[in-house]
């Protein structure tokens, strides 16, 4: 049987990003596509607001994936917001699914290194078995959304979570610090800016993994995951933030940029590094791409489409 894919938030960032994967890798498959607007022509993608809970059912009847990788959502917003676009939608689509009779898909959900919160020093990779602390609302949020999946897998849907840490790589957005930084050298590079990166302070360090490898773990877990467990997908390394920002002005066509630092602007986020031991333990997931490749895969893709 041909199998049928469904992905929320087609439009986003990784969720174009996981569409060109499954169009390429999957190429046997059905994908479809749902966000606020068609905006995306070539793809079959249906505008639909995943609050209308009957509009929701409606192209889950009709379309009937197997597999629906739920990427609407994210961290852009305010408290209500951010609400409403990650933690409504699930449930008004697992209630949704739970409604419809004899269909039992597979849902994978993201989670977010942010529901781990500030660590214990002591602890060097964080597993699944590490307890959710978040100090962060859109932390918080995100691990509401994940308990919600677990509740509705001990009632009988076919979900699992797929737990993201930190991203870069080709359609990186400027919301995050790698797109950030490599929109200003790119912007530099072309004589727009003075030679200057302001950043927060560049302290921390993080577990940062490529788009591509991400994308590429979503189809793997839908296939081969165990239903109603959480999957950390990330490099189980850490990246210290100065160090990636050396490196990608090292890498430019420009010298001579200088960074200036606050200090006193201390991010919300925290030393998280993961353990993704049991991902690779129980699917074939590996990553494949080198920090440095990564890296230069975010700033061809600035340098391209900016």
């Amino acid at each position: 049987m041909k199998k049928k894919a469904l992905i929320t938030g087609a439009n986003g960032f990784i969720g174009r990003s996981l569409m060109r994967c499954i169009q390429t890798k999957y190429p046997s498959w059905d994908v479809a596509g749902i966000d606020l607007t068609r905006s995306n022509s070539s793809t079959k993608v249906f505008a639909c607001d995943l609050t209308e809970s009957n509009k929701v059912a409606s192209i889950l009847k009709n379309v009937r994936p197997h597999y629906i990788f739920h990427l609407s959502g994210g961290r852009r917003g305010d408290e209500v917001q951010l609400y409403q676009s990650n933690f409504v939608t699930t449930k008004i689509l697992l209630d949704a699914i739970s409604r419809i009779n004899d269909y039992r898909p597979r849902i994978v959900i993201p989670g977010t290194a942010a529901e781990y919160g500030k660590i214990d020093p002591s602890i060097k990779l964080v597993d699944e078995h590490t307890i959710p602390q978040p100090r962060s609302f859109y932390g918080f949020i995100k691990y509401m959304q994940t308990s919600l999946g677990l509740m509705y897998a001990k009632k009988g849907l076919d979900v699992i979570i797929a737990r993201m840490f930190n991203i870069l790589g080709a359609g990186t957005p400027v919301t995050l610090s790698i797109g950030k930084f490599v929109q200003e050298i790119v912007a530099i590079e072309r004589g727009r800016k003075d030679k200057t990166i302001h950043a927060y302070s560049l302290s921390g360090q993080r577990d940062f993994l490529d788009v591509d490898d991400i994308c590429v773990a979503w189809p793997i877990l839908a296939q081969q995951g165990r239903s109603g467990q959480i999957y950390n997908i990330c490099s189980a390394k850490a990246f210290g933030i100065r160090d990636l920002l050396k490196r990608l002005i090292r890498m430019s066509t420009v010298r001579g940029i200088v960074i200036r630092e606050n200090n006193k602007a201390i991010s919300e986020s925290f030393d998280v590094i993961g353990s993704n031991g049991k991902i690779k333990r129980e699917t074939d997931w590996r990553p494949v791409y080198s920090i440095e490749e990564s890296l230069r895969r975010t700033l061809q893709y600035y340098r391209q489409n900016r």
